[in-house]
């Protein structure tokens, strides 16, 4: 199933997967069985994930039709997310119906072997981790900051 993210109109962004979110994904993707098992992955990591894999497959050399990766891409601009569960293969669901739905006709082997990569998630869970500790990183340099300043410090 697809998911449709709110519009701006009707809300605030999804909200952002919390720490233990993250780390059970990550662990249920590390030891994962097949297709479908496994927690359901927030629609925000998985957008994360598709918007990587785009990224990679803008590179170039990785024999996938630039048709195809605008059919990714307009399913990103249209704001849904297909429903991924942590495990292996976590994207094989999504890529037999992109397949069937390609502006060009159904996926190659290889098309279907890139799409399906096994990192994909994980790379899109380390995105938000470091967005994260970023964050945490400013405020801990603005709490320090208030400190000293509450203590009376010297700076």
């Amino acid at each position: 199933a697809v998911e449709k993210k709110a519009s701006a109109a009707e809300g605030d962004e999804a909200p952002a997967a919390d720490a233990k979110t993250i780390a059970e994904s990550l662990v249920e993707l590390e030891s994962g069985g097949g297709a479908g098992a496994g927690q359901k992955v927030p629609a925000a990591v998985v957008r994360i994930a598709l918007t990587l894999k785009i990224l990679e497959l803008l590179k170039g050399g990785t024999k996938v039709r630039p048709s195809l990766v605008k059919d990714v891409e307009t399913l990103l601009n249209q704001g849904a997310a297909p429903a991924v569960h942590a495990s292996r293969g976590a994207f094989a669901p999504f890529v037999d119906r992109l397949g069937k739905v390609a502006t060009n006709g159904a996926l190659t082997e290889a098309e279907k072997a890139i799409l399906l990569g096994d990192r994909t998630l994980a790379h899109a869970y380390a995105v938000i981790c470091t967005e994260a500790s970023r964050q945490l990183l400013s405020l801990s340099t603005g709490v320090a900051s208030l400190s000293c300043e509450a203590a009376g410090a010297d700076m």
